[in-house]
Protein backbone atom coordinates (compact mmCIF):
# COMPACT_ATOMS: atom_id res chain seq x y z
CA UNK A 1 0.00 0.00 0.00
CA UNK A 2 2.87 2.42 1.12
CA UNK A 3 4.57 1.64 -2.40
CA UNK A 4 2.09 2.23 -4.28
CA UNK A 5 1.39 5.85 -2.81
CA UNK A 6 5.17 6.62 -3.27
CA UNK A 7 4.46 5.58 -6.75
CA UNK A 8 1.70 7.47 -7.25
CA UNK A 9 3.26 10.61 -5.89
CA UNK A 10 6.20 10.19 -8.29
CA UNK A 11 4.43 9.95 -10.82
CA UNK A 12 2.80 13.01 -10.39
CA UNK A 13 5.62 15.25 -9.35
CA UNK A 14 7.52 13.91 -12.54
CA UNK A 15 4.38 14.82 -14.83
CA UNK A 16 4.23 18.16 -13.19
CA UNK A 17 8.06 18.30 -13.78
CA UNK A 18 7.97 17.51 -17.09
CA UNK A 19 5.13 20.11 -17.91
CA UNK A 20 6.97 22.41 -16.30
CA UNK A 21 10.11 22.47 -18.85
CA UNK A 22 10.67 24.26 -22.17
CA UNK A 23 8.86 28.04 -22.98
CA UNK A 24 5.14 27.92 -23.49
CA UNK A 25 4.10 30.19 -26.40
CA UNK A 26 2.10 30.10 -29.45
CA UNK A 27 4.12 29.54 -31.86
CA UNK A 28 3.02 31.80 -35.22
CA UNK A 29 4.60 33.59 -38.40
CA UNK A 30 4.05 37.22 -38.44
CA UNK A 31 1.38 38.79 -41.23
CA UNK A 32 3.05 40.80 -43.65
CA UNK A 33 2.07 43.75 -42.15
CA UNK A 34 3.42 43.00 -38.38
CA UNK A 35 6.37 42.25 -40.63
CA UNK A 36 6.47 45.95 -42.39
CA UNK A 37 6.23 47.41 -38.98
CA UNK A 38 8.72 45.14 -37.53
CA UNK A 39 11.41 46.76 -40.02
CA UNK A 40 9.88 49.86 -39.53
CA UNK A 41 10.42 49.95 -35.98
CA UNK A 42 14.49 48.38 -36.19
CA UNK A 43 15.01 51.32 -38.59
CA UNK A 44 14.32 53.82 -35.97
CA UNK A 45 16.17 51.81 -33.47
CA UNK A 46 19.13 51.93 -36.16
CA UNK A 47 18.79 55.68 -37.23
CA UNK A 48 18.59 56.38 -33.26
CA UNK A 49 21.82 54.48 -32.69
CA UNK A 50 23.66 56.06 -35.47
CA UNK A 51 22.30 59.49 -34.85
CA UNK A 52 23.28 59.12 -30.46
CA UNK A 53 27.08 57.88 -32.09
CA UNK A 54 27.36 60.81 -34.45
CA UNK A 55 26.38 62.90 -31.64
CA UNK A 56 28.83 61.43 -29.24
CA UNK A 57 31.43 61.69 -31.96
CA UNK A 58 30.49 65.50 -32.29
CA UNK A 59 30.94 65.85 -28.86
CA UNK A 60 34.38 64.53 -28.66
CA UNK A 61 36.03 66.19 -31.37
CA UNK A 62 34.71 69.51 -29.51
CA UNK A 63 36.05 68.91 -26.37
CA UNK A 64 40.05 67.57 -28.04
CA UNK A 65 42.32 70.48 -27.60
CA UNK A 66 44.15 71.82 -30.66
CA UNK A 67 47.42 70.46 -31.24
CA UNK A 68 48.96 73.27 -32.94
CA UNK A 69 51.55 74.79 -31.73
CA UNK A 70 52.13 77.96 -30.93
Amino acid sequence: MIHRHKLIVTLILMSIGISACGYKAPVYYPTEAQRQELAEKEARIKARKQAKKAQQEANQTQKKPSSVAQ
